[in-house]
């Protein structure tokens, strides 16, 4: 009889292990890496879409996607990109459509007649649509201006984050925001607004331009927390601690928190100030809630496999995999 409670214990436990080391598994399986191209409005460029007065861009593959004011779509195939590049940047102006490849020849593409050239190879870390003016620039902050046969080269002062004027680079571990004249300095690492406010779960908080709006006199900051050995944009999902937003007035530095996640479980995926939009990734579902995290509603199942990218353009949200397929837009 005690041979047979003991034979039944040592079962009961190899059960539970079993099942935990499942639960485990499957909790496992529905976190994952992910990473922001951009936000609405944000003030650096994205990289898969864009938006240029009335026109806006998509990019699905080799295919970019031209949704006209009218809510008409055109395909443009991208003659330069094989099974070994991809498509690394996009702009637009009123004659042409410019795309960057993964070995950073840049492209133009005539609307009328689609005809495409290469018109030249750049170092490229950026493409920026202004007004009817393309910019392309590189890590060392050169700057060139797309035209529809050739590459001319800024020297006006032109800087690779400016837009408006509301914000430019000023070092590596900084960016500079002017608001009505005035400018303010933001760390990109260690950051007070988010370090001395104890909303962070660990590390420093990364932000970046991409991550970042301006609304009147007001920033909107979110915040990626991972291990304190580390400090870089979009950590892998193991190295993450949690995710803030904030809305932050540099003028007379109030804050207000307004969504944090507790633990890598959930994680901000992208933020819409115009429509009041939160998106969130948890348990392998992606929701869609108010900037608050309220009204939350499933918008789908993320896919299962690999890394995720997320931009927003033009009122949606874009799901894209690691070979710039796009895997859904809501």
């Amino acid at each position: 009889m005690k041979k047979a409670i003991v034979l039944l214990l040592m079962l009961m436990m190899l059960l539970t292990g079993c099942e935990k080391s499942l639960n485990q598994s499957n909790d496992e399986e529905n976190n994952k890496d992910i990473a922001i191209y951009s936000v609405d409005d944000a003030l650096a460029y994205g990289r898969l879409t864009c938006e240029n007065n009335s026109e806006s861009l998509y990019v699905d593959g080799a295919d970019i996607h031209l949704q006209n004011a009218d809510g008409s779509e055109e395909i443009f195939k991208a003659g330069g990109i094989n099974d070994s590049t991809i498509i690394e940047y996009v702009g637009l102006n009123s004659e042409f459509i410019f795309y960057a490849d993964s070995n950073n020849q840049i492209y133009s593409i005539d609307k009328k007649n689609k005809n495409e050239k290469l018109i030249d190879h750049f170092d490229i870390a950026g493409i920026k649509s202004v007004d009817d003016k393309v910019y392309a620039y590189s890590n060392s902050f050169k700057v060139l201006e797309l035209k529809g046969d050739k590459t001319e080269e800024v020297l006006d002062g032109v800087t690779p984050y400016e837009y408006n004027e509301y914000v430019y680079s000023d070092q590596a571990s900084t960016f500079v925001v002017k608001l009505s004249g005035e400018e303010f300095t933001l760390r990109t690492a260690y950051n007070p607004v988010f370090t001395e406010s104890g909303w962070l779960a660990g590390g420093d908080g990364t932000i970046t331009p991409g991550h970042t709006v301006v609304s009147g006199n007001e920033l909107f900051l979110l915040a990626q927390s991972s291990e304190s050995n580390q400090s870089f944009v979009d950590p892998g999902y193991k190295y993450k601690k949690n995710d803030v937003l904030v809305k932050y007035n540099p003028k007379s530095d109030e804050k207000e928190l307004l969504y944090k996640t507790n633990d890598n479980n959930e994680q901000i995926i992208n933020y819409s100030i115009n429509n009041d939009e939160l998106f969130l990734y948890s348990d392998g579902v992606i929701y869609r809630s108010n900037l608050y995290g309220e009204d939350r509603t499933k918008l789908c199942d993320a896919p299962s496999e690999g890394k995720l990218y997320f931009e927003y353009s033009n009122d949606q949200l874009f799901i894209y995999d690691e070979k710039d397929n796009l895997l859904g837009r809501y």
